[in-house]
């Protein structure tokens, strides 16, 4: 599966809107839809944010690991 469609499915699949998400990660909700569509290219910087904001919105709902894929294809 595409990084751009992991981060979505990941979304999807752990109910996280998009809003919530940018706002964890410190990034625009825009840049994160223009990431999950490929639209343009993310940079290593921008990926370690999202998995780091998916590690913060896990710990935040109690879950152990509950977001963590092992998967570092984002």
């Amino acid at each position: 599966m595409p990084q751009t469609r992991v981060m979505r499915f990941l979304r999807f699949r752990h109910n996280v809107s998009l809003a919530q998400l940018a706002r964890v990660a410190r990034v625009s909700p825009q840049r994160i839809s223009q990431m999950e569509l490929g639209i343009e290219p993310s940079t290593e910087y921008q990926r370690e944010l999202i998995r780091e904001a998916f590690a913060i919105i896990a710990d935040e709902r109690g879950q152990d690991g509950g977001l963590n894929t092992g998967c570092s294809t984002m």
